[in-house]
């Protein structure tokens, strides 16, 4: 990852931008995310705070909020990656997916 010729665009490496691409064709998006991180947006509270409790409706919300910032801050994966939050986020989704009864 890093800006091409110094451009404000950031290139991904494949496999993340492919990554990407994947999430938001899974099923975790979630079309009413803001109405569900609307408490937690106007507490101004981090998200990468709120990661060790949050359930599976809001760790779908958050990666639908990272998901639709990316479209117009290319680099807010750079940031999601740099400060460990989206490392923390897979960790806490395997271990609530790992947890869910089939």
């Amino acid at each position: 990852m890093f800006p091409a010729n110094g451009s404000t665009y950031t290139e991904y490496d494949s496999q993340f931008d492919n990554f990407i691409k994947d999430v938001y064709q899974s099923y975790i998006m979630d079309n009413n995310y803001l109405e569900y991180l609307k408490p937690y947006l106007m507490e101004n509270q981090k998200f990468k705070t709120l990661i060790t409790t949050l359930d599976i409706k809001l760790q779908f919300a958050i990666f639908t909020l990272l998901y639709q910032i990316e479209g117009f801050l290319r680099r807010i994966m750079i940031s999601a990656i740099v400060y460990k939050t989206l490392l923390y986020l897979l960790l806490k989704l395997n271990s609530l997916l790992c947890n869910v009864k089939t």
